[in-house]
């Protein structure tokens, strides 16, 4: 359930900052090549995160991502950004705790 701010009360972590993910990336495991970072530089929010098959329509539509909304795609879930860096785990993504910086297990 989505709070007022920029947070969403999660059964599992309670109120948190959240992200977007496709509900692809939700559904099954992608290896972390075929996953794509979304950043908002300025914006201050989280990185959002797609597969390639949506980052992709989000280029064919000129680098609208409002495509992957409710009414185009609709393929975009908010998740608390623990869950969201659990499921990023599952494919070999973390978060560094020192930085902040994302990395794939192979590279780190």
């Amino acid at each position: 359930m989505m709070a007022d701010d920029d947070t969403i009360n999660c059964g599992t972590h309670g109120k948190q900052p959240f992200c977007l993910v496709c509900i692809h990336l939700i559904e099954r495991i992608f290896p972390a090549g075929e996953i794509v970072q979304v950043t908002h530089p300025g914006e201050g929010l989280p990185d959002d995160w797609t597969c390639q098959a949506c980052a992709d329509a989000v280029e064919a539509a000129g680098g609208d991502e409002e495509v992957l909304g409710p009414g185009r795609l609709d393929t975009l879930r908010p998740g608390c950004l623990p869950c969201c860096e659990k499921l990023l785990a599952r494919s070999g993504i973390r978060k560094d705790p020192l930085t902040g910086s994302w990395f794939t297990t192979e590279t780190h």
